[in-house]
């Protein structure tokens, strides 16, 4: 009798339970880590290939060059965009132009992606600090990686005007949650919240967030250390120079709203689970790990501040955004923010699975498992939506650089509806910076193209130019 025959058969379960036993373990767990960051790298670098400068990253480029020479250097920095304080994304785009050019826009996706891997260490420091386990931290670490649903903050650079936000407000409720006196902690915290407030439109509602959260725990002088100086910053700025009808509020009404913040909600949920079935699933798990006893009050507390703030998120939004629709609050921008802010909370619920079975924390890993593929597919779709767009613009730029008939057309005209922020007087930049190469047309639908974009730049060109 051999050796092998003498020791007893593991059945087929049996053998597979052993393996999970194995794998189940915190320190295979944190060696998986280290495979999430360079698959979410190689991720980002597929996704962004063939993106290119597109609408708003435009309008940091050209018009906010032409603000300054109009109304100097305080309204290139101060005036809003569609109800955004935007003064430290213009001063970092501008910056990158400066040493790098426009001929790529992959300079412009690197900076973008750093805000990116910052934003999710900080969700990642948020998930150990409300003791989620060594497991569902590195898939949920994958899922924010690759968070394709929020794909917008991830290929459109100019999206760094939401994650400078978003980081800073995360980084600030790490600083200022503890107790005890103020401390240099809270003090930076409330030099970071400057950076966000005038980042984005989003400081107001942060700023609510690190309230809430500071209220809760009781430290009242910390709040007023806090949310005083952002509060203050953010009246000047809109007292000043506010006063934009993008960011006015509509004439929505409290059904609107309310089906704006259900349609945002279930959107964000339903992309960290992977699927729309499990998205008021998911919300409910985290609102039940809040009033459940167990938790405890120390995670309670940033538990509701995150909520709330992703709720007065989309609550704000929906207040101004009422002519795009309830469809709106899916949109990728929000999703993204509001994801970052509530995967912690969801991370701590999906934990209590293994309060029922040994076997049981194997289901929401594998609901996790399966939200990484499929957010992996959804930032391939979003990339090659958003890359065609671009691609497009650049092809009707190259064909009216390349066109005798240009000279004759206005040259504050644009030529894209997409980007109504490059004018015809652009053009002579984008070809001496490589980024666009003058062409003939050489099919009849780029001649249609062509005669198409000269005849809305005249069109256009004919309308005065608005001042800032």
């Amino acid at each position: 009798m051999t050796a092998d025959a003498a020791e007893p058969r593991r059945s087929a379960p049996a053998s597979l339970l052993v393996a999970l036993d194995r794998i189940d373990r915190d320190d295979v767990a944190r060696a998986a880590m280290w495979l999430v960051w360079p698959f979410g790298i190689a991720v980002l670098v597929w996704a962004g290939r063939d993106q290119w400068f597109i609408r708003d990253d435009w309008a940091f480029l050209f018009s906010r060059d032409r603000f300054r020479e109009v109304g100097g250097i305080d309204s290139m920095l101060l005036e809003p965009q569609d109800g955004h304080w935007m003064t430290w994304p213009i001063l970092t785009f501008h910056a990158i132009r400066a040493v790098f050019g426009i001929g790529s826009y992959l300079p412009y996706l690197i900076v973008l992606w750093l805000t990116h891997v910052g934003i999710v260490l900080l969700a990642r420091g948020w998930m150990r600090r409300l003791g989620v386990s060594a497991w569902t931290t590195t898939l949920m670490t994958a899922v924010l990686f690759v968070f394709g649903a929020g794909w917008e903050n991830l290929l459109f650079a100019v999206q760094i005007v939401y994650n400078f936000s978003l980081i800073a407000f995360l980084a600030h409720m790490l600083l200022v949650d503890h107790d005890g006196p103020v401390d240099r902690r809270d003090w930076a915290g409330a030099g970071i919240s400057l950076i966000g407030v005038s980042s984005s439109g989003f400081g107001p509602f942060f700023g609510f967030g690190v309230g809430v959260l500071l209220a809760l725990r009781r430290r009242w002088t910390a709040a007023a250390v806090a949310v005083v100086p952002q509060a203050l910053a953010w009246s000047w700025w809109w007292l000043t120079w506010g006063a934009d009808p993008a960011g006015a509020p509509g004439n929505a009404g409290p059904r609107f709203v309310v089906s704006f913040v259900q349609r945002g909600v279930w959107s964000t949920f339903s992309s960290l689970t992977g699927t729309g079935m499990l998205g008021w699933s998911a919300f409910l798990l985290c609102v039940a790990m809040i009033v459940w006893p167990a938790t405890g009050a120390a995670r309670r507390v940033p538990m509701i501040a995150f909520v709330a703030t992703v709720l007065a998120m989309f609550a704000g939004i929906g207040l101004r955004r009422e002519v795009f629709g309830i469809e709106a609050g899916g949109w990728p921008r929000y999703q993204y923010m509001a994801a970052m802010m509530v995967a912690p909370v969801l991370a701590v619920g999906l934990d209590q699975a293994r309060r029922f079975a040994s076997w049981a924390p194997w289901i929401p890993r594998v609901i996790l498992v399966v939200a990484l593929g499929r957010n992996t597919v959804w930032m391939g779709n979003g990339a090659d939506y958003w890359s065609g767009l671009a691609d497009d613009d650049r092809r009707i730029f190259s064909l009216v650089a390349g066109s005798p008939a240009r000279a004759a057309v206005p040259p504050d005209g644009y030529m894209s509806d997409i980007s109504p922020d490059v004018q015809i007087r652009n053009l002579p930049d984008l070809v001496d910076a490589g980024a666009i190469t003058p062409i003939e047309p050489a099919t009849p639908d780029d001649q249609a193209a062509l005669d198409g974009a000269i005849q809305r730049a005249r069109e256009t060109g004919l309308l005065p130019t608005p001042t800032p």
